[in-house]
């Protein structure tokens, strides 16, 4: 008996289906990984923001604070933003160094004692995101 073109038809077989599976997965990967990786660049975009927003509020209220006459540069420390609001996750640290005409030719030495190097760092998850650094001289 002989088969006619018509009955000849013949489908993929199981291991046939189970390559093409597995070389469209393989080139799959690379392709997801790189959809994925704009997701992170905004994530840390963002981060960088508010880190940023929240050194500026802090570098604001130290300058602000003097000019209203609230404290005089000489008594900024290590908790002078502590009572900030801010967004949960990114802390401020203010460092205070004083500064002397010797090392910072700005700061007149008649005035010795009353100029401050100020720094703010915004960190998250231990990461530094911001770091904004000033000088403040009381006059």
């Amino acid at each position: 008996m002989h088969r006619s073109p018509q009955h000849r038809r013949r489908g993929f077989s199981l291991i046939e289906m189970t390559m093409v599976i597995v070389v469209v997965s393989v080139a799959a990967v690379p392709l997801l990984g790189s959809l994925a990786q704009p997701g992170r660049a905004l994530l840390l975009a963002e981060d960088l923001q508010v880190a940023t927003n929240v050194a500026q509020a802090c570098a604001d209220f130290i300058v602000r604070s003097h000019h209203d006459g609230v404290t005089l540069y000489a008594n900024i420390t290590t908790t002078t933003c502590n009572f900030l609001p801010t967004t949960t996750g990114y802390p401020p640290v203010v460092t205070v160094s004083g500064v002397t005409s010797a090392t910072v030719p700005a700061c007149p030495s008649a005035l010795t004692g009353y100029c401050k190097q100020v720094g703010v760092t915004v960190t998250k998850s231990g990461t530094k995101l911001a770091d904004l650094s000033f000088m403040v001289t009381n006059y």
